[in-house]
Formats: structure tokens, C-alpha cells, sequence
């Protein structure tokens, strides 16, 4: 029950968003391609999805889509027809204030090629939307590190490399004894300024949670340790992108 009580955020393109270490770039049409893996209990997920921002729409919202991608042939990325996501943001994204759900104006969603606007508690459930902006990261500890080189669509760039963590400690009262529950989380990133929005070419989470009683007690078994790994790859980048979901209107539209 403690396991199930802590929140373990996934990785994501705006986990980092408030961080001032990474530039923060808005420029309408600006795209990345990302590919992202997760491993957690033996269990290995893998998707590609493309980023984008398309500016400012009449009401002055800031307009993301998230596109989901396939790999029809080596290096060759498409999109996915009718599918996808499209973000109506608030200028908190640019003032990296508050928490990122409370800069959403707006979701809509588009499934076989039918859009629909989604209400706050359809899109915290809705898994592509979780999926891609999950949570904040607020770390403990911010190190940078020597730089790295990445390789992204075949050219070379010598990225600025950053380490972010945290650990956090909760306990719950039991029946003769205590349950108490550590989790570590730590986020590497490099970043170079090159890539729109968030400068990311790489990014890597790991998340360790373990408990342990005290006193022991034979009569209560704990949970074992979990680990949880999660990769964000550049895979391409440009500043051409165009709306994948059709026109784009207001909110209030």
C-alpha cells in the first residue's frame, strides 16, 4: 500500500520543463522526434513520437501537437494518419511557473481520425496524454557534468550534460512495527541549444524504490525493490513543422 501511495512520474518531454539549465525555445514550427523506452519488472516498451510547436493561436495559447511516429524503413519516420494529440497552452509554459496541468487550456484528441475534446478528467486518464506530460521533476541536487557528444540524424553535437536528483522517505505505521519506503529518482539529460523547445538530445531516468520494516517482523513480508528505467532519444529535429491534425483554431473556436 505505501508502494502504491508514492507518485512514480514517467519520463517525459516536459519533466524538465521548469528547469532553468535548459533553454526553452518556442519558436513557431520548431519539431524533434523522440523515441522513448521504458524497462520496469522485466517488462521493455518502445514508441516514437514527434514533438512540435506550432505558435500562438488568436487567444494567444501556446499550440504543441504530439504525433505518434512508425518506422516504415531504416531512418525513415512517418506519422501516424488521424492519430494524435493536440496541447492548448497558457503562457505559464513560458514563464516555467506553477505546475504544467495547471498551464493546459485545452486538450483535444484525435483517434481514427475523430477529434475530441477531452475535460480534465478524461485527459488524466487518457494514457497518450499521461504519456506526455506525466509530471514535474523537482530535484535535490542539479550537477553538470563534461560534455558529451550525441548523434542525431547522422551529424555530431557536443552537448552540455546535466544530472538532476532526489530522494524521498515516507513511512507508515503498522501493527508492531514501521514500513518505511525510500525512493531515488535521477534524471541525465544533455542538452544542446541547437534543438527546439527544450534543447533535449537525450535524456535518462531511473527510479529505485525499496521499504523495509523496523522492527523486522516475520509476520509482514515487504514488497521487493523496484527499479524503473526510462530513455528520451532525439532521433531529428527541424523548424519546418506544420499542423498534422488538421487547421488550427482557438479554444474558444
Amino acid at each position: 500500500m505505501l508502494l502504491a501511495a508514492t507518485p512514480i512520474l514517467a519520463l517525459d518531454f516536459f519533466t524538465l520543463w521548469q528547469r532553468p539549465e535548459l533553454p526553452l525555445n518556442l519558436e513557431a514550427g520548431g519539431w524533434a522526434d523522440y523515441r522513448r523506452q521504458a524497462l520496469s519488472e522485466g517488462r521493455r516498451t518502445n514508441d516514437i513520437v514527434r514533438i512540435q510547436c506550432l505558435g500562438r493561436d488568436g487567444n494567444g495559447h501556446w499550440i504543441f501537437e504530439v504525433v505518434p511516429l512508425v518506422e516504415t524503413a531504416p531512418n525513415q519516420l512517418e506519422m501516424v494518419p488521424g492519430e494524435g494529440l493536440r496541447l492548448y497552452l497558457t503562457d505559464l509554459i513560458t514563464t516555467r511557473e506553477g505546475s504544467i496541468v495547471d498551464a493546459v487550456a485545452e486538450v483535444r484528441l484525435w483517434r481514427d481520425g475523430k477529434m475530441q475534446v477531452l475535460d480534465q478528467r478524461e485527459w488524466r486518464r487518457d494514457p497518450l496524454v499521461t504519456a506526455s506530460f506525466s509530471g514535474e521533476f523537482v530535484p535535490d541536487m542539479v550537477e553538470q557534468r563534461d560534455p558529451t557528444v550525441r548523434v542525431i540524424a547522422g551529424r555530431e553535437f557536443e552537448c552540455r550534460q546535466l544530472i538532476f536528483a532526489a530522494a524521498d522517505t515516507q513511512t507508515a505505521e503498522l501493527p508492531g512495527t514501521r514500513m518505511i519506503q525510500t525512493a531515488s529518482q535521477e534524471v541525465s539529460a544533455a542538452v544542446h541549444v541547437d534543438i527546439p523547445l527544450l534543447g533535449l538530445a537525450y535524456a535518462s531516468e531511473r527510479i529505485r524504490a525499496e521499504s523495509r520494516l523496523d522492527p523486522p517482523s516475520e509476520r509482514l513480508p515487504t514488497p521487493p525493490p523496484s527499479v524503473r528505467i526510462e530513455i528520451l532519444e532525439c532521433l531529428a529535429f527541424g523548424n519546418d513543422a506544420v499542423p498534422a491534425l488538421g487547421p488550427v483554431n482557438s479554444v474558444e473556436d
